[in-house]
């Protein structure tokens, strides 16, 4: 074999083995196609792809705001999937006056790019986003029916104590949530959390569930209650 033909052999060996490489599964069931996309950092862990999350400037003129604009306390384990395909577990919050899902790596953190495809799976709960209006919670996770809802938050403007014996107000970050049920047929139908409103969506099993909560000693106007009777909707 002449030195050209052996160049070309070994060419051709390093071109196969770059292919194998990036089209590894990891342990988890992720494809890592590392050879296709950028990811947000270089470590050999599958981490979110470029396509799918952008870096977060920060935004100084939140500091002199109180309180949270996230609806977790802490960050929360999650899987994040584009459809069927499992993208990455990582540490997420869900800001909820910007509407977007903060992913966490180290010290940087990146936003969740929107596409109605992804989803968002934690152990309670579900994000996913509904009807082209952003994330919403969706709680019965995989179900017919479920309890949703949009945890929107604002910003309240502080305002001067009224008197010298009155006390001044701080600009603040204030929850302005939303409940729905999202029902088989897919429609929104905004509720509160009350008896009223909950037996008026699913009127069609009514009685059933006045019977289930009061049997079970489940309230109306309490969301992991609710989440138990629609839970019992969905077998009916």
């Amino acid at each position: 074999m002449s030195v050209r033909s052996v160049k070309k052999f070994c060419l051709a060996i390093i071109l196969l083995s770059n292919v194998y490489v990036y089209s590894q599964v990891s342990e988890d069931g992720v494809s890592n196609n590392r050879g296709q996309n950028i990811g947000i950092n270089d470590n050999d862990h599958f981490m979110i792809l470029s396509q799918f999350a952008r870096p977060i400037s920060k935004r100084v003129n939140e500091k002199d705001i109180k309180g949270s604009k996230y609806f977790e306390e802490d960050a929360k384990t999650a899987k994040i999937y584009d459809g069927d395909n499992m993208l990455h577990m990582s540490l997420i919050k869900y800001n909820a006056f910007s509407d977007e899902i903060e992913i966490f790596k180290d010290d940087k953190s990146f936003a969740l790019l929107k596409k109605e495809s992804i989803k968002v799976v934690l152990n309670d709960y579900n994000y996913e986003i509904l009807k082209d209006k952003g994330y919403f919670v969706i709680f019965n996770k995989d179900k017919n029916t479920t309890l949703v809802l949009k945890p929107k938050k604002k910003v309240r403007a502080g305002e001067e104590a009224a008197s010298t014996y009155g006390q001044a107000t701080p600009t603040s970050f204030v929850n302005n949530y939303v409940y729905f049920i999202k029902t088989e047929k897919g429609n929104l139908e905004k509720i509160k959390l009350k008896k009223k409103d909950v037996v008026s969506v699913l009127k069609d099993q009514k009685s059933k569930l006045e019977e289930f909560a009061s049997v079970n000693k489940l309230s109306f106007k309490n969301e992991a209650d609710v989440v138990k009777i629609i839970d019992y909707y969905n077998t009916l």
